[in-house]
């Protein structure tokens, strides 16, 4: 009776193994057949219906595809933005500009995330100045986070121009409320 057990339990035993190799065998050979783009098309469409987690699994994805995708590295540190990670997302800006140093959206949203934890105000600036030449080329959504970082540094006058230049450039209504509304505060005149 012993020796019977004993044999049921090792069959069971391999058909577990067995059936295990089987799924171990069948993932190892399973491609991939989406792209880093689609990849990260996909966490875009996930994050703007508030499925964080669903959207890092497509940015990281899309990472593991291509290292250098800054796109996807990027959203990935929007996400942790908006979980409440800053350290790491954080740390996804700053890979992104290692990868390509000018890159404003990078830049930009390393100034919101100094903008939200109160710190390094003057790095973020140094870091948004020196990748662009002036501000004429800048566009009105990078401007309107310097002159909040010039702002927040004491840096008024600053500030008030580079708000000026970016209700200029504004096209979005809802950037060209908070530049007004920015700009009312400082009572430097109006956007609107």
């Amino acid at each position: 009776m012993v020796k019977n057990k004993t044999i049921f339990i090792l069959l069971i035993h391999l058909l577990l193994l067995i059936t295990g190799c089987s799924y171990i065998s069948s993932t190892l050979f399973y491609k991939d057949p989406l792209t880093a783009v689609e990849h990260n098309n996909l966490g875009v469409a996930y994050e703007k219906e508030g499925k964080l987690e669903l959207a890092e699994r497509e940015y990281k994805m899309a990472i593991d595809k291509d290292s250098d995708f800054t796109v996807s590295i990027i959203n990935l540190g929007n996400v942790y933005f908006a979980q409440g990670k800053l350290k790491k997302a954080k740390k996804k800006y700053r890979k992104a500009l290692e990868i390509d140093p000018g890159n404003i959206n990078a830049a930009n949203n390393l100034g919101n995330l100094y903008l939200e934890t109160g710190s390094d105000h003057d790095a973020a600036i140094e870091l948004m100045t020196g990748n662009m030449s002036t501000p004429d080329e800048m566009p009105a959504y990078y401007l309107d986070t310097l002159a909040r970082l010039y702002i927040e540094t004491g840096e008024q006058l600053k500030g008030i121009e580079m708000l000026k230049l970016a209700c200029t450039k504004a096209k979005e209504q809802s950037l060209k409320e908070n530049i007004d509304e920015m700009l009312s505060e400082l009572k430097a005149g109006r956007c609107i």
